[in-house]
């Protein structure tokens, strides 16, 4: 079971509701108290670390802005996507400036690899089902490319620690652990 530090995204349930309302079949969406921005992945959960993550975190006061959409990308690319992100508009700036300065520490001091990918932020809302088809994946896609961002600031919550849901139920992908 991996963990990572993220900003949880409160995305207005009007909103939700009409992603839902207009995605064709094939997309998975994630529980809205799933929607993230991720700060750190930390590879495997140790639960021995979780109060000096906790202390770090708290510690750190690491801003959450404001934030804007602006279009959806598949990762890590279109024709073999396994999720789904918003594009950050107002506001990546500054969350990319947090991750490039608090991503090595977190990294570092909990022992985790950091790995060389670019300090990019964006919302993590959904994937393909598991078994979509190739036609299914092509709406899927259509329909990302189509889709309006929202015209709301949407709030970012303090970081908080995360780790995949162990539980029997598909409502919600991760569990947030207390910060």
């Amino acid at each position: 079971m991996n963990w990572f530090v993220a900003w949880p995204v409160t995305v207005p349930p009007e909103v939700v509701n009409a992603w839902e309302r207009d995605a064709p079949i094939g997309i998975k969406f994630h529980s809205p108290q799933d929607f993230h921005i991720v700060l750190a992945l930390l590879g495997r959960h140790d639960p021995t670390q979780e109060k000096k993550l906790t202390d770090l975190i708290h510690n750190a006061k690491i801003p959450s802005p404001a934030i804007t959409l602006k279009s959806i990308l598949p990762l890590p690319q279109p024709r073999r996507f396994s999720t789904l992100v918003w594009e950050i508009a107002n506001g990546r700036l500054e969350l990319e400036k947090q991750i490039a300065k608090w991503r090595p520490r977190i990294c570092r001091e909990m022992g985790a690899f950091t790995d060389a990918s670019p300090d990019i932020a964006y919302l993590a809302f959904a994937r393909p089902e598991r078994k979509v088809s190739n036609e299914d994946r092509d709406r899927v896609l259509e329909w990302s490319e189509g889709c309006k961002p929202p015209t709301v600031s949407l709030t970012l919550g303090a970081p908080a620690i995360f780790k995949w849901s162990n539980a029997a139920s598909e409502e919600r992908q991760f569990d947030q652990i207390a910060c």
